[in-house]
């Protein structure tokens, strides 16, 4: 899949591109300090289409319509 095909679709289309990376797991002290916990980083596009509706709203404030785009990543990838 494309950027662009992404970009023309993006309620549709799956992410391009992203990263998952866990640095609690390069971190050999991590356990000790925080036991039964771990963290994750995920970096990916997207287009700024999405999220300038909830441009100007606060966070956490910003109900259902937000709560959809946050969906949009769930489940499996769209064609």
């Amino acid at each position: 899949m494309s950027c662009a095909a992404f970009e023309a679709d993006p309620e549709r289309r799956a992410m391009p591109t992203y990263c998952l990376t866990f640095p609690s797991r390069k971190d050999p002290a991590w356990e000790s300090r925080y036991p039964g916990r771990t963290t994750i980083d995920i970096a990916g596009l997207t287009t700024w289409s999405l999220f300038e509706p909830h441009a100007g709203s606060a966070w956490m404030r910003r109900g259902a319509p937000a709560r959809a785009v946050q969906l949009l990543g769930d489940g499996p990838p769209r064609a």
